[in-house]
């Protein structure tokens, strides 16, 4: 870096003093310096009181680690899944539970903050990139996807200007994303994109599964308290996939998600 040695003690200063937090903004390239003490307890505080999360026992957190490993295991013994992907979706050594974060929001009245769940080196990390990759073609045929912003300009170019005179544009803010989609109008949607893949190696109703375990496993951890995202509706439609299709020889997916520093978010994961 081209700073001076003074510059570089304070540096080091900042980053190691505890009673700071350090943040990105959540819009733009700002930076956020907020009292640590202040950070925990207004996520705490956000979590609990916001309808999203609930607390839960460390029981409970063991049960489900049990239902994610046996869910994965059966697959195995079933033949749908070869030995590789089973190491791939069940790493060995210890994960850790997702982390919650939190950018505050500057260009809005009084900072709210963004909640973000870091899931990197979560036990749900591989299940939720093997997932996401049986859905990636399905999701980029979507009338709706826009990959990013650079896409997003590039489709502004393609509209005949000027605009109509009674063209009325606005911005629509939803609050709480992933988590108020009702999640089984999310499971019949997957259901239906799941059925349409061009390969089944892995059955539609084994990677339900894994989704469902996806989001009852991904908890979130603050200070000592374990808290999950709590599911509004359970109700599902029981896939017809032929359990003994047969299977192709399977890898762990090359593909993994372009990452921001420090995080990495998955679906359902990330709140606005």
């Amino acid at each position: 870096m081209n700073i001076t040695k003074g510059e570089e003690n304070a540096l080091k200063s900042l980053m190691n003093d505890n009673s700071i937090i350090i943040r990105p903004a959540d819009k733009g390239s700002g930076i956020v310096i907020i009292d640590a003490a202040s950070y925990k307890t207004d996520i705490e505080k956000e979590l609990l009181s916001n309808g999203t999360y609930e607390q839960i026992l460390e029981t409970t957190v063991q049960k489900l680690d049990r239902k994610l490993k046996k869910t994965v295991n059966d697959m195995y013994k079933n033949g749908v899944i070869t030995s590789d992907m089973k190491k791939y979706l069940l790493p060995s050594g210890d994960a850790r539970k997702g982390r919650v974060q939190a950018n505050q929001k500057l260009h809005k009245t009084g900072n709210p903050n963004r909640i973000i769940i870091n899931g990197r080196h979560t036990k749900t990390e591989n299940i939720a990139a093997f997932v996401e990759e049986e859905l990636s073609s399905h999701v980029t045929k979507l009338p709706s996807y826009i990959q990013d912003t650079a896409a997003f300009l590039n489709k502004l170019k393609h509209i005949s200007q000027p605009l109509p005179e009674d063209t009325i544009m606005f911005c629509l803010d939803v609050r709480a994303l992933y988590p108020s989609i009702p999640r089984h109008e999310a499971r019949l949607a997957a259901e239906k994109a799941l059925n349409e893949r061009k390969s089944k190696s892995v059955p539609t109703k084994d990677t339900l599964n894994l989704m469902t375990n996806m989001d009852n496993d991904h908890i979130p951890v603050y200070s000592t308290k374990s808290i999950i995202q709590k599911i509004r509706n359970r109700r599902h439609k029981k896939s017809g996939q032929n359990r003994n299709q047969s299977k192709q020889k399977q890898k762990p997916p090359p593909y993994e998600k372009k990452r921001t520093p420090n995080m990495r978010v998955r679906p359902g994961a990330q709140e606005e």
